[in-house]
């Protein structure tokens, strides 16, 4: 195969917007298309080869997984060890169980199929996840686990049926992609949605080999433009597959028509280009968990300077994986296990290994006894853990004290029901964890979706809205005595249900309240509370300062919330029900001062407002010391 010095350039031209994207540049806000860019890249040289092999009666599928493990697995082993110290260091408890279980299922090549059932792409949280970017790897791998003994036994049908099979499967995998009706993150991370970008390189490949078309100046520089487009052009809300045609026709273009004489062949041949792409693979490799670690030790998006200097980083730590692991394992013969027999037996060596020390290290739930958990229990917290643990009774995972669907037969007790969002659900666990100071009432929740509310058109649909609500616990409407309605009200749409719901509450005989927005906060608690103890050098030892705490908490304090709260206000004034400040429970407007840590020590939010069990059961404290439900 007659090497390509632009397409070690065009792998720069990938590589670099792709560091840059994740480092948070927001210049480079299609960065992402880089991978776009590899895959046809990939599907090209790799078609290319097999092509080659399969018309001169060399291709064996033993060597070619024998090429794919030189090339992949050397590098990629090193890069996961190397931060597991890093993890057990830094990591708080789901951070490290969902860490070493991304270390498993990236060693088998699944990782799109974990991060795909986990959050998108571009949400804010994957930022922490130091292996996600590893899904492109997992989406060539099995790639390349089908198509070369599928694309052999099309050759044995002729060039003009190999063609037909590329072809037919890249428009059904694109058909697919765009009209399927799949979610977004199905569209991104799955691989025979995103199989028709390998198959242009493959289609790429068949026309270079078997029909060259002359150079071309002008579509090569349409190619360059097309990327340089969705480079600085695209962003995280610019839809899948469409907004990757654009870069994958550039690639394409390129590859037919960039030969020696264009200009932009001429560019991509540039020796900064080659040298970037020649170790692509290996900065691809080093640089997410190299961000994704600085976020996790700084708790806050770490400054422009050092993303910088990660990004200069992750390109040196390439230079040096590509001289000393890559290339030790390649070559003519390689230096380091010439035999297939060895590599082989190394690479199910390696994948056994990683797989189990992930799996375990799963398994243990986040390892609580170490020091950087123990340190750092009061009052920081692992936000998703604390998330977790707030949903666990009302989702069974631990077993109520009673039956969460009905009430006692008990006539003395009043009987109440949180209906909400999930800021009821705080309220909820105030009085459940508070069981002696409620002796007289029994309180059961049911969540609402608010959606069919918001979106019903006229009194009878949001009636019907209602009826269906009634109908997840028939038993808890018959009973109840008073309900409570809590929620994030400034959400869109949210408030019109005050309209419908409080009247056909009232038709069963229930009082209907409205309770009031929690204080939020414009940062969230974890990371105003880490900054706090990062301040004064928190060892987990020394009491942590509650009365700074608070005062920090009331400084950020979110002022949609309470002009929200002024609303309810007056609303629930029209409405003739009675109003339960909630946001008094945390704040003290004449004192400056909102709770961000109970008198123990233990944090109050998990985010920017939701309770933690810990807060609930101090604010339920609270409720019963001030009266709080004062019902009517």
């Amino acid at each position: 195969m007659k090497y390509r010095r632009e397409i070690d350039g065009l792998r720069a031209v990938a590589v670099v917007p792709v560091i840059l994207f994740h480092g948070g540049f927001t210049f480079f806000s299609g960065g992402f298309v880089g991978v776009d860019v590899f895959f046809v890249i990939s599907g090209y040289l790799i078609t290319t080869i097999l092509l080659t092999e399969l018309d001169a009666g060399r291709y064996s599928l033993l060597r070619f997984y024998e090429r794919r493990a030189r090339r992949i697995l050397p590098a990629l082993v090193v890069v996961m060890v190397a931060f597991i110290p890093f993890a057990w260091a830094w990591m708080l408890q789901t951070q490290i169980k969902d860490f070493f279980e991304s270390l498993a299922v990236t060693s088998v090549f699944g990782s799109n199929f974990l991060f795909y059932s986990e959050s998108g792409y571009f949400a804010a949280v994957a930022e922490e996840k130091p292996l996600l970017h590893t899904w492109s790897l997992a989406v060539e791998e099995q790639y390349y686990l089908l198509f070369p003994p599928l694309l052999a036994l099309a050759m044995k049908g002729g060039r003009r049926a190999a063609l037909w099979f590329i072809l037919a499967v890249a428009i059904a995998s694109l058909g697919y992609a765009a009209f399927g009706g799949l979610e977004p993150e199905a569209q991104f991370f799955l691989t025979h949605v995103r199989v028709w970008e390998l198959l242009v390189g493959s289609l790429c490949a068949y026309v270079m080999l078997y029909h060259p078309p002359s150079g071309h100046a002008g579509w090569s520089a349409l190619g360059l433009g097309f990327i340089i487009v969705a480079i600085f052009g695209f962003d995280s809300s610019t839809p899948y597959p469409y907004f990757a045609m654009l870069p994958v026709a550039g690639t394409a273009l390129i590859i037919l028509f960039a030969t020696p004489d264009t200009w932009a062949a001429r560019i991509l041949s540039q020796k900064v280009f080659v040298g970037i792409g020649l170790i692509s693979f290996s900065a691809y490799l080093w640089h997410q968990p190299l961000f994704a670690f600085a976020r996790i030790k700084a708790v806050t998006f770490p400054p422009t300077w050092v993303m910088v200097l990660l990004a200069i980083l992750s390109i040196a730590l390439a230079a040096l994986s590509w001289r000393y692991v890559e290339q030790p394992f390649r070559g003519n013969p390689p230096p380091l296990l010439p035999r297939r027999r060895s590599v082989f037996a190394a690479a199910i060596l390696s994948i056994a290994v990683l797989a189990g020390i992930g799996t375990y290290g799963h398994l243990q739930d986040g390892f609580p006894d170490r020091p950087v958990v123990r340190n750092l229990a009061q009052p920081m917290i692992d936000a998703r853990f604390e998330r977790f643990r707030t949903w666990d009774v009302m989702d069974g995972i631990v077993p109520a004290r009673f039956d969460l669907t009905r009430y006692s037969d008990d006539a003395e007790t009043t009987k109440i029901l949180v209906l909400g969002d999930s800021h009821s659900k705080g309220l909820f666990n105030a009085f459940y964890q508070n069981p002696d100071l409620f002796r007289e009432i029994e309180v059961r929740r049911v969540g609402v979706d608010f959606k069919c509310f918001d979106e019903a058109t006229s009194e009878d649909e949001a009636q019907t809205c209602f009826e269906n609500l009634v109908a997840k616990t028939p038993a808890l409407f018959e009973k109840a005595d008073y309900a409570l309605f809590a929620a994030r009200w400034h959400r869109p749409g949210r408030l019109p249900v005050l309209s419908t719901a409080p009247q056909a509450l009232r038709a069963r005989g229930i009082v209907p309240l409205l309770v009031g927005n929690t204080s939020e906060y414009d940062t969230e608690a974890p990371v105003m509370i880490h900054e706090i103890a990062r301040d004064i050098g928190f060892d987990g030892e020394m009491a942590f300062p509650q009365d700074r705490t608070n005062q920090v908490f009331y400084s950020e304090r979110s002022a949609l919330a309470l002009d929200t709260n002024v609303q309810l206000k007056a609303l629930a004034r029209d409405l003739g029900m009675p109003f339960l400040d909630r946001y008094g429970l945390v704040c003290d407007d004449a004192q400056e001062r909102c709770t961000g840590i109970t008198p123990e020590g233990n944090a109050v939010s998990y985010d920017y407002g939701h309770w933690t069990l810990a807060g609930a059961r101090y604010f339920g404290q609270v409720i019963a010391e001030r009266n709080w439900l004062a019902l009517p």
